[in-house]
């Protein structure tokens, strides 16, 4: 049985206010998809949640998906900036070296404006290494700027722009990239590059 890590960094700075119901449920939604794909698939998900205002955090780390909290108005409350460098640094630098098959998808509505441990390059760096040396699949979703130029920034080759309206679609689309990844992990291939392929972009944008 192959094991995929899937990875969610989502955006909780103030902006995302407006989108907090949105999120709340597109996200319980994403496990509730998980969940059927393990069992017409035979992969085991292992899922991590890291969010991020004016601070990092990481909500759970590797969890099996019958251990997996759902998001609430408790747990998924936006306030604060947005250090998105802090989330990403963190939560790549969590992982063990050499560890493959991990999908990391990102969420943000907004430019990184508060990290306070992690720079653009340290990031850039870790990005490099792990989409390119441990196979890792790295998916940036930004609303309200330009998404490839973000991604390309950090090293990224896919990238996903959503107008806040699409909110909830950006979302659905995420299973389209992680069962991409799946399905080149699945077959040994690792096409860590195309994973936005499926996704019809201008829906999006509408």
């Amino acid at each position: 049985m192959k094991t995929i890590k899937q990875k969610f960094i989502i955006d909780e700075s103030g902006s995302m206010s407006s989108q907090q119901n949105t999120i709340i449920s597109g996200f319980n939604e994403q496990i509730e998809t998980m969940r059927k794909e393990e069992k017409e698939t035979g992969v085991r998900y292992l899922v991590s949640l890291t969010k991020f205002n004016s601070e990092a955090k990481i909500l759970y780390k590797d969890k099996p998906l019958n251990e997996v909290e759902l998001l609430s108005t408790e747990t998924y409350a936006p306030a604060g900036w947005t250090a998105l460098y802090d989330a990403i640094g963190m939560t790549i630098d969590t992982a063990k070296l050499g560890e493959t098959d991990t999908i990391i998808t990102i969420m943000t509505d907004g430019a990184e404006n508060h990290s306070k441990k992690w720079k653009k390059a340290a990031v850039k760096a870790l990005i490099d290494i792990r989409q390119n040396e441990n196979k890792w699949g790295f998916v940036y979703f930004g609303s309200n700027q330009d998404a490839w130029a973000e991604a390309s920034n950090l090293g990224m080759s896919n990238a996903v722009n959503y107008t806040t309206a699409n909110t909830g679609s950006a979302i659905n689309a995420m299973s389209r990239c992680r069962s991409a990844y799946t399905t080149s992990a699945l077959n040994n291939v690792y096409d860590t590059t195309n994973l936005t392929a499926n996704i019809n972009k201008e829906d999006l944008l509408k």
